[in-house]
């Protein structure tokens, strides 16, 4: 858990890549303007493929996720890809609802988006196979909803 001085301000940007990177070793970051960006690899289980992923974070914003590759696609090329932001060419997962505080700022991102990346990618493979979307949640109606910041 992050340091009791963080309880109710944003973690900064170098702590939360200390504990990305404690956690996440093999997790780079670098920064652009006021985002860090941190790339890295996950393997939601040990029979699943390697995703090369990337989480961005402005301190005042949500953090978003990306999988780079391989490229997401469905089992069929008629159906969407359940619980993603559909602007962003299918491949940033929808993690949590906006709006609902499941993740503010003084979370870790190290203990809630890249294991939530990580199960979503488990989801999605499992989907790949059943056609069923075990993940539960639900999605914002649009992706507008998707600006609210925490």
């Amino acid at each position: 858990m992050a340091h009791e001085y963080f309880k109710n301000k944003p973690i900064t940007l170098p702590y939360q890549d200390v504990y990305i990177r404690q956690k996440y070793p093999s997790f780079t970051y670098k920064k652009h303007g006021n985002a860090y960006h941190w790339i890295g690899m996950l393997q939601p289980s040990p029979l699943s493929t390697e995703y090369k992923v990337e989480i961005e974070y402005t301190i005042g914003q949500l953090p978003k996720s990306y999988v780079l590759s391989p490229k997401l696609r469905s089992y069929d090329e008629k159906v969407k890809i359940p619980h993603i932001y559909e602007n962003m060419n299918g491949h940033r997962p929808c993690l949590f609802l906006p709006g609902n505080k499941e993740w503010t700022g003084n979370k870790l991102i190290s203990d809630t988006i890249i294991p939530w990346l990580s199960l979503w990618l488990f989801y999605y493979e499992i989907w790949l196979s059943t056609k069923e979307w075990l993940g539960e949640g639900f999605h914002p109606s649009s992706d507008k909803d998707e600006t609210d910041h925490s």
